[in-house]
Order: structure tokens, then C-alpha cells, then sequence
């Protein structure tokens, strides 16, 4: 675990053979593609909330982002190209993801249950309104 707060670690090129975690790492990435296509599927076909169907769609966007941005960095670094397989790169997509899920952990916690009472009062709005 020291070797994350250190320079050398994020900042030189890495060796050419991959560790156990970076492969461990690309594993996940796949995962997260994967959840992706799970959370498209389930978004189509079995959702029929509007409000949920954002928020999921939210967390769909996320994972699909992990995904493809992790897997385009370890397809660099497995084949090596010297500015691109830097591990700083993989720092900076899990960076941003992060942000990205505090935005939609802050919008689940705070808008989530307003947005979902407007949209069953408009549903009832609608169904007795001529």
C-alpha cells in the first residue's frame, strides 16, 4: 500500500510484463463493462419508472465509463505504448469516476425521492384528468 503515495510508482514507465494487478485490474474493468450491458438490459426491457430509469441510466453511464476507460488503458499497457501504459492514467480514470459517482450519490440522496413523489403525482394526475 506505500507504494501509492510514492512518484516513482505512478510516474515511470512501467515494466514490461504485467503484475498480478494490473491484470486483477483489467479484470474489473471488464466487470464494469459488463455491469454495463446488465444495467442497459435491465433499463430496457424491465423498467417502466421514469425516475428510476434515470437514475439507473446514471449508474449505467458510470460503469460504462469504468469500463471502457479502464480497458483502453490496459490494452495500452499490455502492449507497452510508452505514454499511455503509465499508471497515472488508470489514477486519473478512477479519479474522475469517483467525482462522477459522489454527483449521482449527492443526486440519489437529495433529489431522488422528490423527483419520484413529482412523477407518481403527475401519474395520478394524469389518470383522472379527462
Amino acid at each position: 500500500m506505500n507504494y501509492l503515495t510514492d512518484k516513482f510508482f505512478w510516474f515511470t514507465q512501467p515494466s514490461s510484463i504485467l503484475s498480478k494487478n494490473e491484470t486483477l485490474s483489467g479484470y474489473v474493468f471488464a466487470g464494469f463493462l459488463v455491469l454495463s450491458v446488465i444495467l442497459w438490459l435491465v433499463n430496457k426491457f424491465l423498467l417502466r419508472n421514469q425516475v428510476v430509469i434515470k437514475l439507473v441510466q446514471r449508474f449505467n453511464n458510470i460503469s460504462l465509463f469504468f469500463g471502457i476507460g479502464g480497458l483502453i488503458w490496459f490494452v495500452f499497457r499490455y502492449e507497452n505504448t510508452p505514454i499511455f501504459a503509465r499508471r497515472y492514467w488508470m489514477g486519473l480514470t478512477i479519479v474522475i469516476g469517483l467525482v462522477w459517482l459522489l454527483f449521482v450519490i449527492k443526486y440519489l440522496a437529495f433529489n431522488f425521492v422528490k423527483d419520484l413523489n413529482e412523477y407518481k403525482r403527475e401519474l395520478i394526475k394524469k389518470k383522472y384528468m379527462p
